[in-house]
């Protein structure tokens, strides 16, 4: 792996740290009780690193927002080939109720590593 590639995958990899504990602060704390700092201090990185990569809160929300859609949006594309109508609906319906299910067991998950 050349310097470039590595770079790049350590600035995704620490992205995708930011999201993670962005995520767990949110659903611990709520949106209006996180702050950067403490997305900060999650990672052991300092608020301006967080910076660099979003602009502020607001931004990490709207990143997981899309990422969340994004895995939603997977889940459900290959439901567009069940041509009855009935059982595209109650597929649909599991694929959006295994939603918090499985928010959860990746938080438990998360939980056991750490």
């Amino acid at each position: 792996m050349n310097i470039a590639a590595r770079k790049a995958q350590e600035k995704e990899g620490l992205k995708r740290a930011i999201l993670n504990a962005a995520r767990e602060l949110f659903l611990e704390r709520g949106y209006d009780r996180t702050s950067m700092r403490m997305i900060a201090q999650r990672i052991a990185y300092s608020p301006t690193t967080i910076y660099i990569y979003f602009k502020d809160k607001n931004a990490i929300f709207h990143a997981l927002h899309v990422e969340a859609f994004q895995q939603l949006g997977a889940r459900l594309a290959p439901l567009a080939h069940v041509e009855n109508p009935m059982e595209r609906l109650t597929a649909m319906g599991k694929v959006y109720l295994e939603l918090p299910t499985r928010r959860r067991k990746r938080q438990q998950h998360r939980e056991r590593q750490h």
